[in-house]
């Protein structure tokens, strides 16, 4: 698997939706003030409405900023755990599988340990205790997600657009890699959850964070090291024949048999050095692959 593209990094839609619910609340309560009338409003009306204007927004707001500092947070601690290159080497070696619902969507990444989106999670099996189909209804639109909560009582929602199939198969590869999973939304498996995080909390429960295999790494390693060095043999072949090419045609005013020795001695260095890279990539790709 190509990990070149994948990058850890948070999105920021939720501190963006946060401080622009803010501005709007302060934005509403400096229009209330501007447009008071003592005649047609009473002092104390004109201060409810000004406090639930501020206080709804600036609530919501700070909410969803502290969710953010708090995800961000997470992210971090995970990276500096087990290492950004291990994680993404453990990712090249050991990925089960990858939902993306649609070209634009983002792309969530099931390994033997983790669930992995880059920009939103990574979250380890033993650490889910719930999970359920999430459905958000916005006007005449439906959105469909996988919540994922975890034993320190946050909550992810993943794998958006996923149909029934698609969720059943999730939870099937969650479910082989935690029993101990809780499936499907009821007041019953709501409270199993929140029983789950007590005992987690108050350090009943306890997450043994091992590290990623040292021989997992280095094979996931081996795999990419071959595959640049397929990729330059190939190039050190392209640009030996470009050579050859561009220097048979310079050569047309020296006498043939020469020319064409010359154009041999040149060529050989350039088509020994890139037949031996990708002679030598292929091996590496091919024992170390997944």
């Amino acid at each position: 698997m190509n990990t070149d593209e994948i990058k850890f990094k948070q999105s920021k839609a939720l501190v963006v939706v946060g401080v622009a619910l803010i501005i709007i609340g302060i934005f509403i309560n400096i229009c209330l003030i501007a447009a008071y009338d003592e005649t047609t409003t009473s002092m104390l009306g004109q201060v409810i409405m000004c406090i639930v204007a501020l206080v709804i927004p600036l609530f919501i707001g700070i909410l969803l900023i502290k969710e953010y500092i708090k995800n961000g947070r997470r992210m971090k601690d995970i990276l500096e755990r087990y290492g950004e290159a291990n994680i993404l080497a453990h990712m090249r070696q050991s990925t089960v599988g990858v939902f993306q619902k649609h070209q634009y969507s983002d792309k969530v990444y099931f390994t033997d340990r983790f669930v992995i989106e880059p920009d939103t999670a990574i979250i380890e099996y033993r650490e889910i205790s719930w999970m359920y189909k999430h459905v958000t209804h916005y006007k005449n639109s439906t959105t469909v997600s996988i919540a994922f909560a975890l034993l320190d009582g946050t909550k992810f929602f993943l794998c958006d657009n996923a149909d029934d199939n698609d969720i059943t198969g999730i939870m099937q590869t969650c479910q082989r890699y935690n029993p101990n999973i809780i499936f499907g939304y009821s007041k019953e498996t709501e409270a199993m959850h929140e029983f789950n995080v007590e005992r987690y909390k108050s350090g009943l429960t306890q997450i043994a964070h091992t590290p990623i295999s040292a021989h997992e790494m280095e094979r996931s390693n081996t795999y990419e090291r071959g595959k640049q060095q397929a990729i330059n043999g190939t190039i050190a072949l392209v640009c030996t024949l470009i050579g050859v090419l561009l220097c048979g045609f310079g050569l047309d005013w020296m006498i043939k048999d020469i020319g064409e020795i010359f154009l041999v001695i040149i060529a050989i260095p350039g088509i020994a050095v890139g037949v031996s890279l990708l002679v030598s990539g292929l091996d590496k790709m091919k024992n170390n692959k997944n």
